[in-house]
């Protein structure tokens, strides 16, 4: 189901919000969610803390207090799936932890034609 446009959808589309944005991922790289619950994951957009309501000004817009969120946890934030049936967490050895991860299905793959070619 398409989403209806709201009111600051213009201003999103902006240069100014492009630097604002790219600011608050510069000042925080990982996403707050995330680290909050012991995850380490990459900010990937900036996420108005206060949501718009009626009445609000464009000045909450530019200057309302911003997080720094994943993908994943952005569409928590607003109640939609999360976009990948796998989480990206990476361990302190580099590699993904989760065994759904691509990364390791592909190694599977990897492993079983190795076996194959025995």
């Amino acid at each position: 189901m398409p989403r209806t446009p709201g009111p600051w959808d213009r201003l999103y589309r902006t240069s100014r919000w492009a630097k604002i944005s790219k600011m608050n991922l510069k000042r925080n790289p990982l996403c707050t969610r995330c680290t909050a619950a012991g995850r380490t994951h990459e900010s990937e957009l900036s996420h108005h803390i206060e949501a718009w309501r009626p009445g609000f000004a464009e000045l909450n817009f530019w200057y309302g207090p911003l997080d720094a969120l994943c993908f994943d946890c952005h569409a928590e934030v607003h109640g939609r799936p999360a976009r990948l049936p796998y989480q990206r967490d990476i361990g302190s050895d580099g590699f993904p932890i989760d065994s759904q991860h691509p990364f390791w299905l592909a190694s599977d793959k990897i492993d079983k034609r190795e076996d194959e070619n025995k």
